[in-house]
């Protein structure tokens, strides 16, 4: 319990100031305008991805507690009961039926605001009044967002007749975004009754083809794991955001023809995530050019080197700043490391590439004799302003190099660079539970190669002779370098 006598210096103090501010404004005050875009910016999705799960859950009927003005405020704000979350994965009943009856309140206190749908749940879950609720959401549906699970034998055995009525009743034009997260069973196509059997794992959907073409054709933004529809359809036309992911143990394939047409059916496109096998077709000469001349964040998560590359080879870009994220394979690592990775290289060449992010997914999988030196990379990303480094090995050395014969330390003398050949420095530079070898380190801030340099999670390795300035240097260089660790390995 919070002791009384400090809770009453705190109000206190709080009183002092705001009697002597000027500009404090009481909440009341604000106009009803104004009222209700703060109460729609203090309420969101609380399932969502990204969002905290420890975060506490907000939504609008709370304010209808608060005051009358509040509450006049509130009922009077459609927007606000737009978005509806219905997390259905608990077994229990008596939960769901609460939850349902939220979200008929929502559809109805909402008027004729399109809904903004967040369902969770087994796929196969026969949960009682969930279907019947879909049939009235369904025509003002915007976004769909959906996280089901199977384990079902065979997978996707038993349809969800709610997921049928949301597709069949939504109204033609109104969906603008669909992401499904799909967990156990197998990754599959999504098809309708009377879809051809293309011999591909499959959900066979009761709702015609046209239907589910009808619903898709509309969506901008498509956030897709371990289900898809087939890749000839017309969902991936017309895209300002593509996410293509797959669990790394589920297997799932696109032929490069099926990419190459994914991509140029989205001329538009922002963003793009890819995690998927790509597989070249046997003859396979040159790949095809495809511009992407809006395209701002790239993001290459496959577990396949030819795949990432099979992007890379094919995208061609405008002159917009981009974001590039790769999560590094053993293979791609190695060839970062040694400087021959040279389907990036080209890509780097003919993009502006403001931001790179790498990612190690399993470092510790990685042959030790592979450090990543920012040197070249800088060399061959003139346009950089923002490297970050997530769980890898940080340096131009080998680590059994540091190490010597054994585990003890020896000491190093770091290759020399001449600093005056990199003009275009960067802004930031962040490291994120790398292992950094203190000579590297040392290195990167005498030659200032960033204006800033953030340490978060790394683990530094030195030799005993310079623990001292390691702790020192660190902890007086200023700005320049900012500790998420109070302590660093």
């Amino acid at each position: 319990m919070y002791p009384i006598g400090k809770l009453n210096h705190a109000n206190d103090a709080s009183h002092r100031v705001q009697s002597q501010s000027s500009n404090i404004v009481l909440i009341d005050s604000l106009s009803f305008e104004v009222m209700s875009i703060i109460f729609l910016l203090s309420t969101g999705c609380s399932t969502s991805h990204g969002a905290r799960l420890d975060a506490p859950r907000r939504y609008p009927n709370d304010l209808l507690q608060v005051c009358s003005r509040w509450r006049q405020i509130a009922l009077a704000s459609p927007k606000l009961w737009s978005h509806i979350d219905l997390d259905l994965s608990a077994d229990s009943p008596a939960w769901n039926n609460y939850l349902l009856k939220r979200a008929n309140m929502f559809v109805t206190r909402s008027k004729e605001v399109p809904l903004e749908l967040h369902i969770s749940t087994k796929f196969a879950s026969t949960i009682e009044g969930l279907t019947e609720f879909c049939k009235s959401a369904a025509p003002r549906l915007q976004s769909l967002d959906l996280e089901t699970r199977d384990d079902l034998e065979p997978p996707f055995s038993h349809e969800p007749s709610w997921l049928v009525a949301l597709v069949s009743g939504a109204t033609s034009g109104t969906p603008t975004r669909l992401r499904w997260k799909s967990r156990g069973g197998k990754a599959s196509y999504l098809i309708g009754v009377d879809s051809m059997d293309m011999g591909r794992a499959h959900i066979r959907m009761t709702f015609l083809e046209q239907q589910l073409e009808e619903f898709l054709s509309s969506v901008t933004t498509l956030q897709l794991e371990n289900v898809y529809p087939f890749w000839t359809s017309r969902a991936y036309h017309g895209l300002v955001e593509l996410i293509l992911d797959g669990d790394s143990n589920i297997r799932i394939e696109v032929k490069y023809l099926e990419l190459e047409g994914i991509l140029k059916a989205s001329p538009g496109l922002q963003i793009l995530r890819f995690g998927l096998k790509v597989i070249v077709e046997e003859g396979h000469v040159s790949y095809s050019r495809v511009e992407l001349n809006e395209l701002k964040s790239l993001c290459l998560t496959s577990r396949h080197r030819a795949s990432q590359e099979a992007v890379l080879n094919t995208v061609h870009l405008g002159k917009t700043p981009l974001e590039l994220i790769i999560d590094a394979t053993e293979s791609t690592y190695s060839a970062l490391a040694s400087s021959c990775w040279v389907e990036l290289y080209n890509f780097a060449a003919r993009s502006r590439i403001t931001v790179l992010r790498i990612q190690g997914a399993e470092v510790a999988e990685f042959c030790q004799d592979t450090n990543l030196d920012p040197i070249g990379l800088l060399q061959s990303f003139p346009q950089l302003e923002v490297l970050v480094l997530d769980s890898l090995r940080f340096g131009q050395l080998a680590m059994r190099h540091f190490f010597g014969m054994g585990n003890k330390p020896i000491l190093l003398t770091p290759t020399v660079h001449d600093p005056s050949q990199f003009v275009n420095r960067l802004r930031l530079l962040r490291l994120i539970q790398c292992t950094v070898i203190w000579t590297d380190l040392r290195r990167t801030l005498e030659m200032r190669l960033a204006e800033k340099l953030v340490l978060h999670g790394c683990q530094i390795f030195a030799h005993h002779s310079e623990e001292t300035e390691v702790k020192t240097r660190l902890r007086h260089v200023g700005p320049f370098v900012e500790l998420n660790d109070p302590q660093p390995h």
